[in-house]
């Protein structure tokens, strides 16, 4: 009864309207929402790309300056071991949303990003041609 009087004298908005308006904007952040987590899941993504991507750059330029690289690097190693490809460890964020490695052995070399939150998530560089590949959400 928008705009009409009731007996007291006042107009505003009946229950009714109320409830159907909340309903609607109920519905619209629905799909709002629904077109947004994909978006924050990209940009995860990407955050992992460009690390592994500055992995593989410097990577290149440790084996082009002819520097061993014997052991292979992961989330548990030291700083000192990361420092040998020139990168700060990436696993030293307190709020990184994946754990990161190096296989230097293995054939092709990789680094991998792998998803904290479900290890079934993950992207992997081949260190020698600099190809991505990943599970598929990224």
């Amino acid at each position: 009864m928008i705009g009409k009087k009731s007996i007291y004298g006042k107009t505003g908005f009946t229950l009714i309207e109320l409830i159907i308006c909340v309903i609607i904007i109920s519905i619209l952040l629905g799909f709002a929402a629904s077109r947004f987590f994909p978006m924050i899941e990209r940009s995860r993504g990407a955050e992992a790309r460009a690390i592994l991507s500055t992995i593989y750059t410097n990577f290149q330029k440790v084996a082009d300056d002819g520097i061993p690289l014997d052991e292979d690097l992961s989330a548990a190693d030291l700083d000192i071991d990361w420092n040998k490809i020139i990168i700060d460890d990436p696993n030293n964020n307190l709020n990184r949303r994946f754990d990161y490695s190096v296989d230097y052995n293995g054939a092709p070399p990789t680094a991998e990003a792998r998803s904290r939150a479900d290890g079934g998530r993950w992207l992997q560089i081949n260190l020698t041609n600099g190809v991505i590949t990943h599970s598929g959400e990224y």
